[in-house]
């Protein structure tokens, strides 16, 4: 985090979502900006993350995935899907309410 006017060294963060780093699991995501875990019972494991490309952020939530593995497959497929097919599109200010 770059510094403030509140701290002049700025700081340094770790995370445990493994879309931000390299792991055994192979499932880093160069797009990613942000992510954070979790497991229950009823929401299985689950993952809710953010990734930039291009000038557009997308955010997505995985929930009841069934393993760890899973949830990083599903939200990498996502990202990839969307940042492929869809564009940003401006609408005329006339159009809107």
């Amino acid at each position: 985090m770059d510094e403030t006017n509140k701290n002049s060294s700025g700081r340094s963060f770790t995370t445990l979502c493994l879309l931000m780093k390299n792991s055994n699991m192979d499932v880093k995501y160069e797009n990613a900006i942000g992510g954070k875990t979790g497991w229950n019972k009823k929401a299985g494991y689950a993952l809710v993350s953010a990734a930039k490309k291009d000038g557009r952020t997308l955010i997505c939530v995985i929930l009841n995935a069934e393993t760890s593995q899973q949830r990083y497959e599903e939200t990498i497929a996502l990202f990839d899907y969307v940042f492929n097919t869809f564009r940003n599109v401006e609408v005329p200010t006339t159009l809107l309410p």
